[in-house]
């Protein structure tokens, strides 16, 4: 019998991901990537001695992350040497104004009061709603049928 084989276009985290489940379940599997090297977003370069991260600014929904590793036979704490960083981000307005996204409230609270007063309640919906979690889906959100399903 022949063996199955699948293409996986892309090497960032979601075609690693693919590939690694497909590999998982005994599909032989070619990975494509344009770029010299997987990581996708996630990748830095280096120019005079400094080092930039061209990836994601922030580590959104680690539980996922946590699920997939898990689901592979692997640990995110055993592999990856996460680091919190506070602030996370810093905007920089035209007008020199600036706004330092970080976990301290106060801070927070000061900082968007002084741009827009009565903003920091608004600010307070946003993080209660982007906590919540999201509804799990049924697997028919691309409403396409697979003739091969793992």
């Amino acid at each position: 019998m022949k063996a199955t084989t699948a293409i996986v276009i892309g090497a960032g985290i979601g075609g690693i991901t693919t590939a690694a489940h497909l590999a998982q379940h005994g599909v032989h599997v070619t990975v494509l990537e344009k770029n010299q090297r997987p990581g996708g977003r996630c990748d830095r370069f280096s120019k005079d001695g400094y080092h930039f991260d061209t990836g994601p600014t922030l580590f959104v929904m680690p539980h996922i992350y946590e699920a997939e590793f898990a689901s592979l036979g692997a640990s995110v704490d055993d592999l990856l040497d996460l680091q919190r960083v506070d602030p996370t981000y810093r905007l920089v307005f035209d007008d020199g104004g600036q706004l330092a996204l970080t976990s301290d409230l106060k801070i927070m609270y000061e900082q968007l009061e002084a741009i827009e007063p009565d903003s920091f309640d608004g600010f307070l919906r946003y993080l209660t709603e982007g906590s919540s979690p999201l509804p799990a889906g049924d697997g028919t959100a691309c409403r396409v049928r697979f003739p091969y399903r793992i």
